[in-house]
């Protein structure tokens, strides 16, 4: 079978024992940039930045799989995959704690990180004032409990906080509740939603929320531009309904 590994580094590629080397054809750029270059392709191995459409799966007419590096698949047409016969499989729970983990971090740096800068300024040991808010007490949306939104919520009622879910997934010790149970009181929400799910907070949800509540999402939720400026414009238009 002809392997092709797409956007492969540098050190990946050092990192690879000869064998394989020898075996797997190295492409540094992405699928959808080098496909044509690769027709006799019959599993290819892609990162994130890779598309796989029909236009894509045209240029590979011998395409039999598509191992995504990835645990969300948001990058790849699995219709068009599907309708080719090519199979799609991926790292599936890959990297689910590191991600929690950096959601949590931001939901904190939001709360404090700019007063801790400001008050330890003028040296180390002189802190002074409002250290910011505490996400202790807060009722927090967690929408969606894949691997990444569970051990958010996880960690989010150990660290004291009300957490409501919306997920086809329940979870033990989680309330579950419709979205619009969850907008008026939350004062943070945490998306960990595929973009296949569609846009989950559009004007009128972005309305419903708190003056200041905070919505912090995962890399997988708005990977693309076009999902981040449908995103943005749905913000635009709730800022322009509440300035009235």
């Amino acid at each position: 079978m002809s392997l092709v590994l797409f956007e492969v580094t540098a050190a990946e590629s050092a990192g690879l024992p000869a064998d394989v080397r020898s075996r797997v054809r190295l492409e540094p750029r992405t699928l959808h940039e080098r496909a044509r270059d690769h027709p006799e392709c019959e599993m290819a191995i892609v990162e994130v930045r890779s598309r796989v459409g029909t236009a894509e799966l045209e240029r590979l007419p011998r395409l039999r799989a598509v191992v995504s590096r990835t645990a969300g698949l948001d990058h790849i047409d699995l219709g068009a995959c599907a309708e080719r016969g090519v199979v799609v499989t991926h790292a599936g729970d890959y990297s689910s704690g590191a991600v929690a983990e950096f959601t949590i971090a931001f939901l904190l740096h939001l709360l404090r990180g700019r007063q801790i800068r400001r008050s330890v300024s003028g040296g180390l040991g002189e802190v002074s004032g409002s250290l910011g808010g505490e996400l202790s007490g807060r009722t927090v949306g967690v929408i969606g409990l894949g691997g990444i939104g569970r051990r958010v919520a996880a960690v989010l009622v150990a660290l004291g906080c009300d957490v409501l879910a919306v997920s086809r997934r329940p979870l033990e010790g989680i309330e579950s509740v419709p979205l619009a149970r969850v907008l008026e009181p939350a004062s943070v929400m945490t998306l960990h939603l595929p973009g296949e799910a569609g846009l989950v907070l559009g004007p009128d949800e972005f309305l419903r929320l708190k003056a200041g509540a905070l919505v912090v999402t995962d890399h997988v939720a708005w990977a693309t531009e076009a999902a981040f400026e449908r995103q943005l414009r749905c913000v635009i238009e709730a800022v322009r309904g509440w300035e009235g």
